[in-house]
């Protein structure tokens, strides 16, 4: 069970505190996903469905704002790294050992981030 990766992205991504009530989790079962327990919730600050799926091989969270089209995802590896695509289209990594973001994209490293936007300011 990788709890403290999804404590860690949760904190992390500093998801509103007017979220809805997380629906029943449903199982995913795909080749790169297996076995996945997806839970989705609303954020209504952003206007974002996000859905975080654990228990699986490669567990991830994801944000979509259906009006906008807007999306940003992370995969979730062991120890807390993150790997993905932020809101504006960079990709990102985040190493838990040193606590530095790095959007791969612009090149730019820093310690305060969310997945949303990744050392865009």
């Amino acid at each position: 069970m990788r709890v403290s990766s999804i404590g860690l992205i949760c904190a992390a991504a500093a998801l509103s505190p007017a979220l809805a009530t997380a629906e029943q989790p449903i199982y995913l079962f795909s080749p790169s996903r297996t076995d996945c327990i997806v839970h989705t919730i609303f954020d209504r600050t952003t206007g974002e469905d996000v859905t975080r799926a654990t228990r699986c091989t490669l567990p991830y969270i994801k944000g979509v704002n259906l009006a906008t089209g807007a999306k940003w995802n992370a995969d979730i590896y062991s120890g807390g790294e993150l790997k993905g695509v932020d809101i504006d289209g960079n990709h990102f990594h985040y190493d838990p050992r040193t606590k530095l973001w790095s959007n791969l994209t612009t090149g730019r490293k820093c310690s305060m981030a969310t997945p949303r936007h990744v050392c865009t300011g």
